[in-house]
């Protein structure tokens, strides 16, 4: 089973349909309901909840957990256990925010905060549940959802590459911490997303010159669809897991 943040649009969306239609079990977690629902009824589970609500995050994680594995051992009929544990091949922490396009010095901490604690601090809170011992998942990867822009710093992209690359470097630390799980940090290259149809929507690309090559790109198969997107990324798999723990990784360049 893989288990999924953010599969209500954009890439994550298009990982658990891209899993689901390969027949491959998936467990969703999102601030707004999943369409994977309808689609697959008896493959997917969906669990409504805000990632970026820090203090309630880890009692909604046990919750989800909980209903979670009583969902998968409805599906596995044949087990012997009456609380039979979770078996995760890989877990995609792929929810994200991109904030506002604006110089840094024009962010408000505020604003930085919010960006930060869903693109990064939601991801320790959520690796920290699946690390505990009352966790009654047995996890083989973990994939962070990085970005390009964790590592260009092009600007105005502000609180996005701030948290991105943080992203990186909490992963590199926990592969450190945790050896029996395999972890990397990926980029998955242009995808076309609704955080596209905010970029697009922008006028300011002398300013802001990396907003033309996105809005130049999309469109094109430079910039795949969500579901194609996935496709390319677990068409490359067997390159991802034999990489080092704790690696950062771009798809484009695989």
């Amino acid at each position: 089973m893989d288990l999924i943040t953010g599969t209500s649009s954009g890439l994550g969306y298009g990982l658990g349909k891209y899993l689901l239609g390969q027949g491959h079990r998936v467990a969703g977690l999102s601030r707004r309901p999943s369409t994977l629902e309808q689609e697959f009824p008896e493959h997917y589970f969906h669990f409504q909840c805000d990632l970026g609500d820090l203090k309630e995050l880890p009692a909604r994680l046990r919750q989800y957990y909980q209903l979670l594995r009583e969902w998968n051992a409805d599906k596995t009929p044949d087990s012997k256990s009456s609380s039979p544990r979770i078996s995760l091949n890989r877990v995609w922490l792929n929810a994200g925010v991109l904030g506002r396009i604006d110089d840094l010095q024009n962010t408000t901490l505020q604003e930085l905060q919010r960006v930060t604690d869903i693109n990064l601090w939601s991801n320790k809170v959520i690796i920290d549940s699946l690390a505990s011992p009352d966790c009654p998942c047995d996890i083989e990867h973990i994939v962070a959802i990085s970005s390009g822009a964790s590592v260009n710093g092009n600007r105005g992209w502000a609180g996005y590459s701030i948290s991105k690359a943080a992203l990186n470097m909490l992963i590199k630390l926990y592969s450190e911490e945790l050896p029996e799980i395999h972890f990397l940090s990926l980029a998955p290259g242009l995808i076309d997303t609704d955080m596209q149809e905010t970029i697009s929507g922008i006028e300011d690309t002398d300013t802001y010159p990396a907003l033309k090559r996105l809005q130049q790109a999309r469109g094109t198969e430079s910039m795949p669809m969500p579901v194609e997107a996935a496709r390319i990324i677990l068409s490359k798999w067997a390159i991802l897991e034999s990489s080092p723990s704790g690696s950062f990784l771009d798809i484009r360049k695989i």
